[in-house]
């Protein structure tokens, strides 16, 4: 099946009814996307269950229209205008190598970040600078001398894990330097081992780093690089170290499962689990956490902040336990807008109580050190614990909370929108509850189907359902799906009604 992209200009204040219009994004003209696939993109799709092809994924930078796509072995790119007069045409990225997973930086669009030949490039696409910013992979075509890559997860990560990024923009900034953090992982520990390869015309043999059971898996360490744009658009990049690896804070861990940025931007976020995964942390790194200087040929025109990052300590924010193993999720949210500025508030969930449910929980964070405190105290190293002042518990019962539709927070209206299995373990529906009133949950999706949602920010959420019909005294999904939007009412009602529904083509 080869996919590709359509748009829909959706008015949320027509009247109920109307048909909605899907137009192509891209032109008729799309020959790239029958080029062969490369080895790499088809190894990536395998880990992630994806047997169709064509545009897979993409992304998006909502503020300028720009759309990026992976596709064929290289990078497109184009810019949907806000009022499209017909479908456009993408630009390709020329380059010689395989490129995967391109980020756009949310402060400089005209930034792409990707991964090829096992290292991170940054791309500035209003000059058609390319930029490799690391430097761990030599490219020796062998792999027992080359054990080492930058911004992509390791074997295990991707197939077990399901993470298949290793590089994060910082969500903003104010001092004009855009900084990417990135996985650095090292698998000189891991075996290798040759797998068989069937050809449409002949077998091959194929050399991987593959952990055994028993055996030593991939160690990751995280990195930051500061990107600036001088004023001739040439890009000038500084890498900056962690102070203190994470085997050095948390010895316990074995995998880094789960890597973010907190929406204000001076702190990273990350899961450690270890290896008989029955102890997971939650632990955030402030950017005084990474050590290294500013490139002495930076431009020192470039407006800056008056005011430096804040600091802050190594915090550990959550640390779950399990006689079992504990299930790595995605169920995770972080307030935009604390109430207190050394407060820090999210959603989390957990299975503590034998099934998943989110908790609503504010951490009070201790002051950071004073400045001629400052050098000896990154010299400590060590975690923090964050004290824990409250813990709301937003659902509960003989159910279970599902990711599928991941969470989406109205922080004005203390409103939480969820998936679960809370009316029927065959039936995944949309709920939504309320911080201020926990444990009063509303369905918002009809009963008698499941549920595949995805919501914005701007108050929709599109629906697709399958009904579940009876065969043989038994109930399934009926393969005649429909799909609908649903908007969110207003201030008076915590829910969201149908907007339109239509039939699956």
């Amino acid at each position: 099946m080869l996919l590709t992209l359509f748009y829909a200009d959706i008015n949320l204040d027509t009247p109920w009814g109307n048909r909605t219009v899907y137009q192509e994004v891209l032109d008729s003209g799309r020959s790239f996307l029958w080029r062969q696939t490369s080895r790499e993109e088809q190894l990536l799709s395998e880990r992630r269950r994806i047997s169709t092809w064509g545009i897979t994924n993409y992304e998006l930078h909502t503020q300028s229209g720009t759309l990026v796509f992976p596709a064929s072995s290289t990078i497109f790119q184009c810019v949907h205008p806000l009022r499209p007069t017909g479908p456009v045409s993408p630009r390709e990225l020329p380059s010689c190598q395989v490129r995967l997973n391109p980020q756009i930086c949310p402060s400089n669009p005209n930034l792409i970040a990707f991964a090829a030949r096992d290292d991170i490039y940054v791309c500035n696409t209003k000059t058609g600078e390319e930029k490799r910013v690391t430097h761990v992979h030599s490219g020796s075509g062998r792999l027992e001398y080359d054990p080492k890559s930058a911004g992509m997860p390791s074997y295990v990560m991707q197939e077990e894990f399901s993470r298949y990024q290793g590089y994060w923009w910082q969500p903003c900034t104010s001092d004009s330097v855009y900084r990417l953090l990135y996985e650095e992982v090292d698998e000189s520990e891991v075996p290798i081992v040759q797998f068989i390869v069937p050809d449409e015309t002949v077998s091959t043999v194929e050399e991987f780093r593959f952990p055994r059971a028993g055996m030593a898996n991939a160690e990751s360490t995280l990195r930051l690089l500061e990107v600036e744009v001088g004023a001739g658009e040439e890009l000038r990049v500084t890498t900056r170290h962690l102070r203190h690896d994470l085997k050095q804070l948390a010895p316990w861990h074995e995998y880094l499962v789960r890597v973010g940025w907190l929406p204000h931007g001076y702190q990273i976020w990350c899961e450690l689990l270890d290896r008989r995964q029955q102890r997971l942390e939650l632990i955030t790194l402030g950017l005084n956490s990474f050590t290294g200087q500013r490139s002495s040929n930076a431009t020192p025109s470039l407006p800056t902040s008056s005011l430096p990052p804040p600091s802050f300590p190594p915090y550990v924010i959550i640390s779950q336990h399990s006689n079992t193993w504990i299930d790595v999720h995605n169920l995770l949210y972080w307030w935009k807008m604390p109430t207190e500025p050394s407060h820090l508030m999210l959603i989390w969930a957990s299975e503590e109580t034998g099934h998943r449910h989110l908790y609503f929980l504010r951490y009070q964070l201790s002051p950071p050190p004073p400045p001629e405190d400052h050098n000896a105290h990154q010299d400590q190293g060590g975690l923090v614990s964050a004290q824990l002042i409250q813990k709301i518990a937003l659902t509960r019962g003989e159910w279970s909370v599902t990711t599928s539709g991941g969470l989406w927070v109205d922080e004005q209206h203390n409103l939480v929108y969820f998936t679960g299995l809370r009316d029927s373990p065959l039936e995944n529906h949309l709920y939504v509850t309320s911080i201020s009133h926990p444990g009063l949950i509303q369905r918002l999706t009809d009963p008698g189907f499941s549920h595949q949602v995805a919501i914005n920010d701007r108050k929709s959420a599109v629906d697709v359902n399958n009904k579940m019909v009876g065969v043989a005294g038994e109930r399934q999904g009926d393969t005649a799906g429909t799909a609908q939007l649903l908007r969110q009412p207003g201030i008076e009602g915590p829910g969201m009604t149908p907007y339109h529904t239509e039939k699956d083509k």
